[in-house]
C-alpha cells in the first residue's frame, strides 16, 4: 500500500460540473490497496470506480471522504479512474 502522487500516478484528463461533477483521472504504477486524495477536485466523493488495464477489471474504489482506496487484484496497473460527487 502506497500513497500514489496527484499529478504524477494519478492525473486529471477531463472535469465537468458545478455543484455535482465528475473527473476522469489515468492513472500508472497502481496496486491493490493504494490511496489517492482527490480533495484538490472535490469536498465530497460519492462514488469513484477503476477501470485497469492489466488486471482487466472494473471496480468501485473504497471511499473516505476525499481519500480512494484502489480495490483489489491491481500490480503496478495502470488504467482510468472515473469519480463523481461534489
Amino acid at each position: 500500500m502506497a500513497v500514489l502522487t496527484y499529478g504524477t500516478n494519478v492525473i486529471k484528463q477531463w472535469q465537468n460540473g458545478n455543484a455535482d461533477q465528475a473527473a476522469l483521472y489515468s492513472f500508472k504504477n497502481a496496486n491493490a490497496g493504494d490511496t489517492i486524495n482527490v480533495e484538490p477536485d472535490f469536498i465530497v466523493v460519492m462514488f469513484a470506480v477503476v477501470i485497469a488495464v492489466r488486471a482487466q477489471l472494473t471496480d468501485p474504489c473504497g471511499i473516505t471522504g476525499t481519500n480512494l482506496a484502489f480495490p483489489g487484484g491491481l500490480s503496478a496497473d495502470a488504467g482510468w479512474l472515473l469519480v463523481w460527487g461534489e
